[in-house]
């Protein structure tokens, strides 16, 4: 979790099949979240088994996402389809001032969420989308490869899952079959195609910073490519 949050945090969506996996690994590690989510027998039945505090409310009505986020100091939220669900969530952190993680790897729930840079300012407050396989694992590896290969202009990264999709995933994949790829290269603003995956010309808007170039088409393939970025932002 962040620094100095060891206690007091909840886990949304935690009888979902991602959420259920973290809620289990975070009691094998010795944490201790509250489990909440929107259905009372499912999110009972996992709290009562791991010995948890569970809370239920739904993200459709802001003042019980306040009651639900009350005395939290981060939340890590697991009920996809993000696009969805991470804006009610976020919003109540904010007003709540309570740090929001989610593992989201939809594109525009990465830009609502840099949207809110300034409010989260405001609130003291972390919003930190991305933080499941989606993000970390890919950009990780993309990070190591480009410290070990510098000179190197292009990367390709491609990854296959061996475990079932959830029900938010499957969601999440089938919305956005249409859209095909992304791009964002040298901080210009995102472009996709419903060609399929590739990289494709940005349109530029004013104070654009260096960025990497990033695709994240719907069949679960990333691409990341650089040129002699002075440091690799994203990866």
């Amino acid at each position: 979790m962040l620094p100095g949050v060891v206690d007091s945090w909840l886990l949304y969506g935690a009888n979902g099949y991602t959420g259920e996996l973290i809620a289990r690994r975070a009691v094998a590690a010795g944490e201790r979240p509250v489990l909440a989510g929107r259905h009372p027998e499912a999110v009972g039945r996992l709290a009562a088994e791991l010995g948890l505090d569970a809370r239920v409310f739904a993200l459709d009505d802001p003042a019980a996402v306040g009651r639900g986020l009350g005395g939290m100091k981060a939340v890590l939220h697991c009920a996809g389809p993000f696009s969805r669900t991470a804006a009610p969530m976020a919003d109540g952190c904010l007003r709540a001032r309570v740090h929001y993680l989610d593992i989201t790897g939809e594109i525009e729930v990465f830009e609502g969420m840099a949207a809110r840079h300034e409010a989260a300012l405001r609130a003291g407050v972390t919003l930190l989308p991305g933080v499941g396989f989606d993000v970390v694992p890919s950009d990780g590896l993309a990070a190591h490869l480009h410290r070990r290969l510098p000179s190197a202009t292009h990367l390709a990264l491609g990854f296959q899952g061996s475990a079932r999709l959830s029900r938010g995933t499957a969601t999440t994949m089938a919305e956005n079959l249409h859209r095909g790829g992304a791009v964002r290269r040298d901080g210009g603003r995102r472009a996709s195609s419903t060609s399929g995956p590739g990289l494709y010309p940005p349109s530029r808007f004013p104070g654009a910073t260096s960025r990497p170039h990033t695709t994240r088409p719907g069949s679960r393939t990333s691409r990341c490519t650089w040129r002699r970025h002075a440091r690799c932002a994203s990866c």
